[in-house]
């Protein structure tokens, strides 16, 4: 989603700068007004004789804050919590029924800390509230693992879909607070420091890794779905936790337990598939830039699909009215069907409207990338043994990493498949060559029917350019970014293939 700031005129030039890189348009978005505390409502869950599916929004709408520094006031991203409230709205059109339930954990900005809701047809937010919780972190693993066990332990249902709803970055784990913590005067962290491992989420706006003019602001920190309230931000490797957790553990108490125990946490991650009590049938992300190959690997083992979109989203974000009210429509269809569901959707929802009907969604078939992926490593393999004496194979890399770079907003996002055809069309060997031939066949594996792409939609300047799957491409002048070995997708030679390109050099 992009995020737009107000631009505050009564600040100078030096916090208008530093706002402008921040936010991507030079302001603080000012909080929304807080609505009175919510009364729970009183009213069970709709107890069908069988449901079909439930979808479940972890919304994380605590962002928007104004931090005050010595360089004036700001805001990291723009403020979620109005945007929130009409999605939900978007919901309530159609609201749950007895074959489709719809859940939500809506953390809020200026409000009274996140609201729990069963929404139903006709209702506003309040309305739907069914507990309302303290001051909570978004950016918790237990927190999210917590919710699943609620939602799913609420409306249990044939087919579970998670959306996880806010700020995307990707596969990037920088953290967007590092600059916040060393110029507040007035902001601190309640939590432990930040660890080294992969973001989930970012503000698409703040290209702030380019703030390098002034030496006290980090040239790593990049936005991601933060908390802004607790300074925190959720990565892949504690959504990976988060979701095995929410998996094995009894009830919620159980998964405060777990995480509070490193020892019990470390166990529950080991335990088998026969430990699994509850399994997600679709992970969604209704964010930025996270259709990545990367991303599809972390969470490969606990769902059968994931739904997202390789370049930025509108503020807009999903289309929840048509999504809901079309499920409910067929709610007898599959994961695979509902991720096809929501890609045209989605597309529908932008064609021809205003100047960001230019979009991105793909939904791919984990099971499929979880079996597979060894072609992956296959091609990784061969490139980096050949990289080094081949002159060929090093020219048709550069001229493919420049072709292909700049189609999204982070210039080391580039489409997998479009990568992988630009490197072979150069790359004039013979095709039994073992790079040219592991590199034909994961190409041919990702483009086909029978591909771990189930459903793209690729509209505007983006058609022909993305074809559901993202990955990083470091640039040749920057060192490969240590956080990327967290990743479960490093083990198949990724990493080290851009270590080769990097320390072997690009004609």
């Amino acid at each position: 989603m992009t995020r737009e700031a107000t631009p505050d005129p009564d600040r100078g030039p030096l916090a208008d700068f530093l706002k402008k890189l921040l936010t991507g348009s030079g302001g603080a978005a000012p909080p929304p007004a807080p609505n009175p505390p919510p009364s729970p409502s009183k009213e069970p869950p709709m107890q069908p004789a069988q449901r079909d599916w439930t979808i479940l929004l972890y919304m994380a709408g605590d962002n928007g804050k104004v931090f005050q520094t010595k360089y004036g006031s700001y805001s990291l991203m723009a403020e979620m919590t109005s945007v929130g409230h009409v999605d939900i709205g978007e919901v309530q059109k159609v609201g749950t029924t007895e074959r489709v339930a719809v859940l939500a954990q809506f953390d809020t900005l200026g409000e009274h800390g996140a609201y729990r809701l069963e929404i139903r047809q006709g209702r506003t937010t309040m309305e739907d509230v069914v507990e309302t919780l303290p001051e909570g972190n978004t950016g918790d693993p237990a927190e999210l693992a917590r919710f699943i066990v609620w939602g799913m332990s609420r409306c249990p249902a044939r087919h579970t879909m998670l959306v996880l709803w806010n700020h995307g970055l990707g596969w990037k784990d920088d953290d967007i607070y590092k600059t916040v913590r060393s110029l507040s005067r007035t902001v601190r962290s309640g939590r432990r420091p930040r660890q080294k491992n992969a973001a989930l989420f970012r503000s698409t706006a703040a290209k702030v890794e380019k703030v390098v003019a002034d030496p006290a602001l980090d040239d790593e920190t990049r936005g991601i779905l933060c908390d802004d309230s607790s300074l925190d931000f959720l990565t892949n490797v504690e959504m990976a936790q988060a979701l095995r957790v929410a998996e094995v553990a009894a009830d919620e108490a159980e998964v405060a337990a777990i995480f509070a125990d490193e020892a019990r946490l470390q166990a529950a991650l080991s335990r088998g598939p026969e430990a699994t009590r509850r399994r997600l049938s679709v992970i969604g992300m209704d964010a930025c830039l996270m259709a990545m190959v990367e991303v599809h690997y972390q969470v490969r083992r606990f769902a059968d699909v994931m739904v997202a979109s390789q370049e930025v989203e509108p503020m807009a974000g999903w289309p929840y009215t048509e999504i809901v009210s079309k499920l409910n429509q067929q709610p007898d269809i599959g994961p695979a069907q509902l991720g096809e569901l929501i890609v045209h959707e989605y597309a529908q929802s932008y064609r021809g409207t205003r100047s960001d009907s230019e979009v991105t969604q793909s939904a791919v078939d984990l099971r499929r990338l979880e079996s597979d992926a060894g072609l992956i490593a296959q091609f990784t393999d061969a490139f980096r043994a050949a990289y080094g004496q081949d002159d060929h194979l090093q020219f048709a890399f550069y001229k493919a990493a420049q072709a292909t770079r700049g189609v999204f907003e982070d210039d080391e996002y580039v489409d997998l498949a479009a990568f992988l055809r630009t490197l072979l069309s150069r790359y004039r060997v013979d095709p039994a060559a073992p790079v040219a031939a592991a590199g034909q066949a994961l190409l041919d594996w990702l483009t086909r029917p029978s591909g771990p792409v189930v459903a793209n939609a690729a509209t505007g300047r983006y058609q022909d350019k993305a074809h559901g799957a993202s990955i990083y491409l470091s640039q040749a002048y920057n060192p490969v970014s240590p956080l990327y070995k967290a990743l479960d997708f490093a083990g198949l030679g990724w990493h080290d293939l851009l270590e080769t390109v990097r320390t072997q050099g690009q004609p």
